[in-house]
């Protein structure tokens, strides 16, 4: 009996050894180094013959070749691209934004927000237009890329003095813009003498309201400006005041702006007194 039980128990042992020498063959005894390994490839059956890739050099072993531009079917010879102007060439910085400065679509709209004492008209310019002076007195400094621009206005031209929101594309920091009416054209300025004290055209501030924020100006006008109080902290009776025009998308809560020329500010202002 026992010896019947250990034939039972070796069989399965003695089938597996040979299924695995039909499946496998005899197990490989390894690579020695007297062996030849390079043993050929065989191509598969839908292969025509067995793809050798090419083995590419390191980039120790050869230099990078740098191959000169070749012109194209079509080109006569290669293009060379313009060489970009010097950064001491000045350009105009409003240039691209002349349509944010002023309303093209609603122009009727627009003005009737417009008190009549904020058209002015140039009464003068120097030469080569660094100097503009306003019929009011105001002179203006204006930026040397606008200058030849200027030169060319008339004295009959419609101006509006702008706040210039994109002082910090400005050379040297230009807070408001002249816009030419007339001639669709805009100049990027400063400020640079106040109107004369006795003069035709000065306004002066009468009363000041700083609770209610109301301004009574020496033309009969009463103002509500918009802003921060330590702004109008610094303003006070007899300042001179130009009055100017806000950029179009603030013109509905505030069409006007009121440049204090002694504080050396502006604020935002609409006339009349608010309900």
């Amino acid at each position: 009996m026992e010896e019947i039980m250990n034939r039972l128990s070796i069989r399965p042992l003695i089938l597996f050894c040979a299924a695995t020498m039909l499946c496998f063959g005899p197990v490989s005894k390894g690579f020695s180094d007297e062996e030849d390994t390079n043993i050929p490839l065989v191509p598969l059956p839908w292969e025509d013959e067995v793809v050798i890739l090419p083995v590419f050099p390191s980039p120790d072993e050869h230099e990078v070749v740098i191959l000169p531009y070749q012109p194209l079917p079509g080109e006569d010879e290669a293009v060379i691209l313009p060489v970009q102007p010097s950064p001491e060439e000045e350009v105009n910085p409003l240039e691209h934004y002349a349509d944010l400065l002023f309303d093209k679509k609603g122009d009727g709209f627009y003005l009737q927000r417009i008190h009549q004492n904020a058209y002015r008209h140039i009464f003068g310019t120097s030469l080569h237009g660094e100097d503009l002076q306003m019929s009011d007195s105001s002179l203006w400094r204006i930026a040397k890329a606008d200058q030849k621009k200027v030169v060319e206005w008339d004295k009959s031209d419609q101006i509006f003095i702008k706040p210039s929101y994109f002082c910090f594309w400005c050379p040297g920091q230009y807070s408001f813009v002249l816009h030419n009416r007339t001639t669709n054209d805009i100049a990027a300025a400063n400020l640079a003498e106040p109107p004369v004290s006795n003069g035709k055209e000065t306004v002066k501030i009468k009363v000041i309201d700083r609770i209610s924020k109301l301004i009574l100006l020496t033309d009969g006008t009463v103002w509500n400006v918009e802003g921060s109080s330590s702004k109008l902290a610094y303003w006070k009776e007899f300042d001179r005041v130009i009055i100017g025009v806000n950029n179009f998308w603030r013109t509905d809560p505030k069409p006007h702006i009121l440049i204090n020329a002694d504080a050396g500010n502006y604020l935002e202002a609409s006339i009349g007194i608010p309900n």
